[in-house]
């Protein structure tokens, strides 16, 4: 009996969330923000998602479509996250959430760039976006945020180019090795990365060695 009792409350705990609407846009917009407010995401990104089908004419159908990345985005699933602040901004041109929807999609990028031993198209691309924000949107307060990802992203570029130095170093190719340190040191951007430029300089000097 016990045992039984187990099974039905761990059944009780895996019910999957039901969603109801009550034909009002306003009303049922205002209850998902209120789960999203209270950060339960999961349930919140339910009822945006199906906002969006039930609703698709309504005045906060942007909204909830915003809201639907940004509940990915909090949940740190960016891949969903991305794709939909990409169908905001394809399908929303005028939206309010525009402005915001432009740096989280950079944002995304940039949490989507991989390690230095993958291929960096991926980050690559989030500083295009990031650039493309500040772009679009030159005085956001999400300006200063922009630069620094900027920032970050463009020495992970040049820290990789310093690895394959090492590495050509290691390998007993000091030439190799200068050509990829010295790549790093004609960077417009080095003035910005002191520690790279010295760790550039100390490969050229034992390369030559």
């Amino acid at each position: 009996m016990r045992r039984l009792l187990l099974i039905l409350i761990l059944l009780g705990c895996t019910k999957e969330y039901r969603v109801s609407f009550s034909g009002d846009p306003e009303e049922d917009y205002k209850k998902a923000m209120e789960l999203y407010e209270k950060k339960d995401y999961k349930h919140a990104r339910k009822l945006f998602e199906d906002f969006f089908n039930v609703y698709p004419g309504s005045k906060y159908t942007d909204d909830a479509q915003f809201y639907l990345a940004e509940c990915y985005f909090r949940e740190k699933d960016y891949e969903s996250a991305l794709m939909e602040y990409e169908f905001l901004l394809e399908n929303f041109p005028e939206s309010r959430h525009r402005e915001e929807a432009y740096f989280r999609r950079a944002v995304c990028l940039e949490k989507l760039s991989p390690g230095e031993d993958r291929d960096q198209a991926k980050t690559k691309e989030a500083i295009s976006a990031y650039e493309e924000f500040m772009t679009r949107f030159p005085y956001s307060k999400y300006v200063k945020d922009a630069q620094e990802g900027i920032k970050r992203l463009r020495k992970k570029l040049l820290h990789k180019k310093l690895t394959i130095a090492k590495l050509y170093l290691k390998w007993n190719r000091p030439e190799s090795a200068v050509i990829y340190a010295k790549s790093v040191l004609g960077s417009p951007y080095i003035e910005d990365y002191p520690d790279l430029k010295e760790e550039a300089t100390r490969i050229i000097e034992q390369a030559k060695k």
